[in-house]
Order: structure tokens, then C-alpha cells, then sequence
């Protein structure tokens, strides 16, 4: 991995503790949202080389995906754990 991907997932794992911050019944803990976080932006490199995805040449672009791709995620597999335990 380079250095830009390596800042992707960097952004990955902060945008996933991000979605955390502002959806606290979804809140998994520091440790498993940074974890979904960065695997949801190293989803989005990954996906990009496999599927051939069209992208912009605009650097932020790939930030912004990435840190979305985290957020979306963490939040997901937050969603998923609120409704395995709910009451």
C-alpha cells in the first residue's frame, strides 16, 4: 500500500468513530468502530481496482469516499449489533 492508501484508511478509522460520535445508540467502542471504519475505506480502495470504478482525478474525492465508505460501515455493523441485542 502507499501512502495515499495508507491516509485513506487513516481517514477510514476516523470517520467510522465519527458516525459513532453522532449515532450513540449505534456506538460499538473505540477498538471496533476503528476496525470497521478503516475496513469500510479499504473496501472502497479494493472495490475501486477490482470493479474498475470510474473516478474523479480530484485527490479529496477519494477522501471523501473513503471516510464515507467508514462511516457507512461502522454504521451498519453497529445497526446490525443494536438489533441483535435490542430488548
Amino acid at each position: 500500500m502507499g501512502g495515499f492508501e495508507i491516509a485513506l484508511v487513516l481517514i477510514g478509522i476516523v470517520c467510522g468513530n465519527l458516525g459513532a460520535v453522532l449515532v450513540r445508540p449505534l456506538n460499538l467502542g473505540l477498538f471496533w468502530n476503528s476496525i470497521w471504519g478503516g475496513l469500510g475505506a479499504a473496501a472502497y480502495i479494493y472495490c475501486q481496482a477490482w470493479f474498475a470504478l470510474p473516478v474523479p482525478d480530484f485527490w479529496g474525492y477519494g477522501f471523501l469516499a473513503a471516510g464515507g465508505s467508514g462511516m457507512i460501515a461502522m454504521l451498519l455493523v453497529g445497526g446490525l449489533v443494536a438489533l441483535r441485542f435490542r430488548d
